[in-house]
């Protein structure tokens, strides 16, 4: 059932994701031409990107931990027999759970905190651009408890056949 959920957002994150990238591009374009050719640069692009590519980058990145597509380095995993890697697995996604739930609580925290402050050119809260962390946090700590189910769940069929 997470599954299907997961599969789901992750649809609409990455069509999010990809309007973003257009975003970047366009407005980079956009800004090169009215810099160097106009003469009129526009003085909140720069800004304005900044915001965009780390919404972007910090969305597509929890998707690529739920594809389980993110660097490894399997040099210890390849060492240990097949029970062992699921013992292995099950240890590295407990510590990208405590990780994400870390990025959730602190994020938050720095979102509130950053409430009353703005942007220095576009004037908005310092919050917004912030509250990318907790929603990543929440979104990676979803990605990582189907990761554990789907984990416990081979680790407990393997264990079953070797009886």
């Amino acid at each position: 059932m997470l599954s299907r959920f997961l599969k789901r957002l992750d649809a609409v994150v990455m069509a999010v994701s990809m309007v973003g990238l257009v975003t970047l591009f366009v407005v980079t374009l956009l800004q090169v031409f009215m810099r160097y050719v106009a003469r009129v640069p526009f003085v909140w692009s720069y800004e304005f990107l900044s915001l965009v590519f780390l919404f972007t980058s910090a969305l597509v990145g929890a998707i690529v931990l739920g594809r389980k597509e993110h660097f490894t380095v399997p040099m210890i995993a390849d060492a240990l027999g097949p029970r062992g890697k699921l013992w292995f697995e099950l240890f590295s996604i407990g510590g990208c759970a405590v990780f994400s739930l870390i990025i959730a609580i602190d994020g938050f925290r720095v979102a509130w905190r950053l409430r009353n402050t703005t942007t220095p050119v576009l004037g908005i809260s310092e919050a917004i651009p912030n509250l990318i962390l907790p929603v990543m946090g929440v979104y990676m700590l979803l990605h990582t408890i189907n990761h554990l189910h789907q984990s416990v769940y081979a680790l407990t069929r393997k264990e079953g056949q070797a009886q």
